[in-house]
């Protein structure tokens, strides 16, 4: 039973998170940029309720899991505590470098004096949009790596959380080989 009360606890946490973040990115991308403000208010709207849901739910939900953790320690090294760690700080910091990625490709393409429609990722975003997403996405990634790096100092037995940061670092690996094969394809093409 605890098991499937962590799952719910952490999945629940996980989902509101990446609802606040990407509520947060929308709202300063219309605030940033004028004409989503006089073109479609919905955005704003959608934003603001993303992030006026997500809020408590995460709230309620992460310190209810802290709280927990701090009192039992099968709790704080449960395994699906760690994927929660590590997969939080996947959903983060993969679109940080994906949005890195489409700043560099318009950047060069513009340089070049190729319409940055043309870009692989993120042809039709600005910078000002790519610098946001990256910014939110790295301030909630800092805060759930500092706060990993604290549970791993504290960890009495530390296998679970050994075993899912190797399966993070082979994910990043397995994304790394796939953007270099795709890179290849695509300069092959061109």
């Amino acid at each position: 039973m605890k098991t499937i009360r962590r799952l719910y606890f952490y999945a629940v946490a996980i989902i509101s998170i990446e609802v606040v973040t990407w509520g947060v990115i929308n709202l300063l991308r219309s605030i940033f940029s004028a004409d989503k403000i006089t073109n479609d208010a919905s955005t704003l709207a959608g934003a603001l309720a993303l992030i006026f849901v997500g809020v408590p739910i995460f709230l309620i939900h992460w310190l209810w899991a802290q709280r927990v953790s701090a009192k039992d320690d099968e709790e704080k090294t449960a395994g699906i505590r760690a994927i929660f760690f590590y997969g939080i700080l996947l959903g983060t910091l993969i679109p940080a470098v994906q949005n890195l990625l489409a700043l560099i490709d318009r950047t060069f393409l513009s340089a070049a004096n190729i319409y940055v429609t043309r870009a692989i990722v993120g042809g039709t975003q600005t910078w000002v949009d790519n610098l946001i997403a990256i910014v939110v996405n790295l301030l909630i990634a800092a805060y759930f790596w500092k706060t990993l790096q604290d549970e791993w100092r504290t960890l009495p037995e530390t296998e679970a959380f050994a075993e899912i940061r190797r399966l993070y670092r082979f994910i990043w690996m397995l994304y790394g080989l796939m953007m270099v094969i795709y890179g290849t394809q695509q300069a092959l093409n061109y």
